[in-house]
């Protein structure tokens, strides 16, 4: 009797075992099962998110269809049991080019262990939505633009791509708190060999940089989520820096990275979200130190998880008085920026090619601050023809705002285009508008679309149609018939 017991004890026991192994052994990305000599496909991520959902309830799959082949595909993971009271939420996108595969496959690294339970307890406090992988056509074929031959991270305004589009959509109907763009930078080039030096940062980090995002966030990012990141990566061996731009061996200024809001961080920064973009070190090619490119992406998305939420009710109020301000919009807008130098120097450590030793170097041509060069009042809102195709094709793909069909009280104004002048900002040139207000009183305005300045895509919708904006849409390739407009179309309401 004491021996059928302890042998069904034991068999249960075994079984028990092997049960609890199945459930803790994790999913391996396809980058993991190959020992990371290939890259994920877009067939082969979904069919791995595929098997990660059926391993914790927790996590969701919806897809996006691009073609007969490939789709975008969105990971959620919130509980379903007992969901988080007033929970962060937190939106991460990855691979917008595809020649910069890390992200995505330290995003696979991450939802791995979300399937094995790792992440159960940020479910307390967040609600996350990963896209791994925005750009499919891109990654696929390992380059930067999709399939349409559009750099996503350049059409965050003109939403031309279906892929931006996209992530549009989803960001609206997420509305996250914070965001994080995945990305890598190339540190190789001959010039940077023949200076004998190199870029040698695992990881860089970037905040919102544009004049008209918030204070307390720009704060909050530079202070306390920069050093967090930072010890977080350090103690597991990666080097880390803030995201910094300029060509150090040809005596270029450095900076802190563009204030532009076409791409994914300023974009969403610029509606009053927490949102910072990550710039892993590329490899000489895809398949270089992609084990430790890849994990040195999902540690970092693991920090800035962790310290959203356990910071969550100080970045939501932060986000919440960002966007109501935003909706106010008290205060001029700043639609010409440029980083200018304040008299502090830059620190800053570069590989030496020749001891492969760290080497500081004193940066004085060091443009630290972003300073206004034209600010505009906001109005009552714009009046957009109808009857002007660039503009009205613009108008039905940003459904990111809204219209009204009664115009409050005001004086109808528009623009008299007198010439244009070049200008170069952030070394990118662009046309600055010479302009002269014109009263516009006895027009039809049934003839028109009204985007009422009350919302929380203001800023963006300012920025993007006043003629004088170096952000705007007459800047933009495919838009220069508005430049030869008498009369600036997009009239204003004050």
């Amino acid at each position: 009797m004491i021996n059928i017991f302890t042998r069904s004890t034991l068999l249960l026991l075994i079984v028990s075992t092997i049960l609890a192994c199945q459930h803790n052994k994790r999913v391996l990305t396809p980058a993991e099962k190959s020992d990371f000599k290939t890259l994920s496909s877009n067939a082969g991520l979904n069919a791995f998110l595929q098997e990660c959902v059926t391993h914790n309830p927790s996590l969701s799959l919806r897809n996006f269809a691009l073609n007969d082949s490939l789709s975008l595909p969105v990971v959620y993971f919130s509980s379903k049991d007992k969901p988080a009271n007033n929970p962060i939420r937190i939106m991460i996108i990855a691979q917008q080019h595809g020649n910069e595969p890390s992200g995505l496959e330290g995003l696979l690294l991450l939802i791995s262990q979300m399937a094995n339970g790792k992440y159960d307890h940020w479910l307390q406090y967040a609600e996350l939505m990963l896209i791994p992988q925005c750009n499919p056509y891109g990654g696929d074929k390992h380059r930067r633009r999709n399939a349409e031959g559009i750099d996503l991270n350049r059409d965050h305004l003109l939403l031309q791509a279906r892929e931006t589009q996209f992530i549009q959509q989803l960001f609206d109907e997420f509305d996250p708190h914070f965001t994080a763009d995945l990305h890598e930078y190339y540190p190789y080039s001959a010039s940077w060999e023949e200076f004998g030096y190199m870029r040698n940062f695992d990881i860089q980090l970037g905040g919102p940089t544009n004049l008209n995002t918030s204070d307390e966030i720009r704060y909050a990012f530079g202070q306390r989520l920069m050093p967090y990141v930072e010890k977080q990566l350090q103690s597991r061996g990666f080097s880390f820096f803030e995201y910094t731009l300029g060509h150090l061996p040809s005596g270029e200024r450095m900076r802190r990275s563009t204030t532009d809001i076409d791409d994914g961080r300023q974009s969403f920064a610029i509606t009053g979200t927490f949102s910072v973009i990550v710039e892993g070190m590329n490899g000489r090619d895809s398949l270089d130190r992609l084990e430790r490119r890849a994990k040195s992406q999902m540690h970092t998305a693991e920090a800035l998880i962790a310290w959203a939420t356990q910071n969550r009710n100080e970045i939501m109020k932060m986000v919440q008085d960002s966007r109501q301000q935003i909706i106010d919009l008290q205060v001029p807008v700043a639609i010409r920026q440029e980083h200018v130098p304040d008299g502090m120097m830059l620190s800053y450590p570069l590989k030496s090619l020749k001891t492969g030793m760290d080497t500081v170097f004193v940066v004085e041509n060091y443009h630290n601050k972003v300073v206004s060069n034209l600010d505009v009042v906001a109005p009552k809102g714009y009046l957009i023809p109808r009857n002007n195709k660039l503009l009205s094709d613009w108008l039905s793909r940003s459904t990111f705002f809204k219209t009204a069909d009664v115009l409050p009280e005001g004086k109808i104004y528009a623009y008299q285009l007198l010439g244009f002048e070049e200008s170069i900002d952030e070394e990118l040139s662009n046309q600055k508008a010479l302009v002269a207000r014109v009263d516009m009183q006895n027009i039809d305005t049934n003839d028109y679309v009204f985007i009422p300045l009350n919302q929380q895509y203001n800023l963006r919708i300012i920025k993007a149609l006043e003629p004088q904006s170096m952000y705007g849409l007459i800047n933009y390739k495919g838009f220069e018939p508005l430049k030869d407009e008498a009369i600036w179309p997009v009239l204003r309401l004050e």
